[in-house]
This record gives structure tokens, C-alpha cells and sequence, in this order.
């Protein structure tokens, strides 16, 4: 099982990229919404594997992320630059995913540039795209697109 930690107020972008995936079998756990206490996280089978969402902002799941990696596969997911965080003063969250990283939590980002940026800090991360949740609202006027899109 595969379970999205989305630690973003209000629901926004990340949240709407998320939810598609549901529909595949997927599980979204929307804080404080779905789990209040990090504690609550343990309640879930063993093969779990947790993928928490962060844009470096200082949240209880992310401050407390690594009582889930001592017992589930986890991986982060950063929607942001270093440089963006950098211009945001998250300089504690910057060291907060390398020492996360080191701990062998996998670092997932959505482009290139992010993963070269990490790279001049020798973080190891991993290209992902989740897709656009719109395709689905367009589905008719962009059907010619879906053998592209997947």
C-alpha cells in the first residue's frame, strides 16, 4: 500500500495533484484532517510505504518524519527548489531532507532542475511526475492527447 502524506494548508495545488491518484489505489492522508497525531501513523500494515509531501515548510508530520522511516519504506517528496526554499529562509528544512536522506529516506522531485540543484549538494534524488490531475476536465477536448499522457 501506498499511502500520500499531504501537510499543506489550505488544500491547494498539491493536494489536487494527489487525489487523482486514488482512483488508482492509492491512499491520501490529508493532515490534520485524516491523522491528528503522528502516532496514528503506526496503526498501518507493515508493507506500507509512505510518500510525505513537503515544500519545506516546518509541519509536525515533517518535523517528526523519521519515527515513521524507523519502521516503514518512506520517501519525501520535494515540490520545490532549493533556491526557492533558500529565498524562503527554510534553511532548517534544507538540512532537515539531507539528514532525512542520509537516513536512506528516498527524494523524489518533479524535474530536472530540482535534482541538479540537490546534486551540487550530493543528494541522490529521483525525477517524478504525478500527472496532471486537469486532463481529466479535458479529457473530451484533449482526446487526441491520451495516448501521450497515459
Amino acid at each position: 500500500m501506498v499511502v500520500h502524506i499531504v501537510e499543506h494548508y489550505p488544500k491547494g495545488t498539491i493536494y489536487n495533484l494527489i487525489k487523482p491518484l486514488v482512483d488508482y489505489g492509492q491512499l491520501m492522508v490529508y493532515t490534520p484532517e485524516d491523522i491528528e497525531d503522528i502516532t496514528d501513523f503506526f496503526a498501518f500494515p507493515e508493507d506500507t510505504v509512505f510518500i510525505l509531501h513537503v515544500t519545506g515548510r516546518a509541519l509536525p508530520v515533517f518535523n517528526n518524519f523519521e519515527r515513521i522511516v524507523d519502521q516503514y519504506k518512506a520517501a519525501i517528496f520535494l515540490h520545490v527548489s532549493i533556491a526557492y526554499m533558500e529565498f524562503q529562509k527554510r534553511f532548517t528544512a534544507i538540512e532537515r531532507i539531507v539528514y532525512l536522506n542520509r537516513m536512506g529516506v528516498d527524494l523524489l522531485v518533479p524535474c530536472n532542475n530540482i535534482q541538479k540543484q540537490l546534486l551540487l549538494r550530493n543528494i541522490k534524488s529521483y525525477v517524478i511526475q504525478l500527472g496532471i490531475p486537469e486532463i481529466n476536465i479535458y479529457k473530451n477536448k484533449y482526446a487526441h492527447l491520451l495516448p501521450y499522457c497515459g
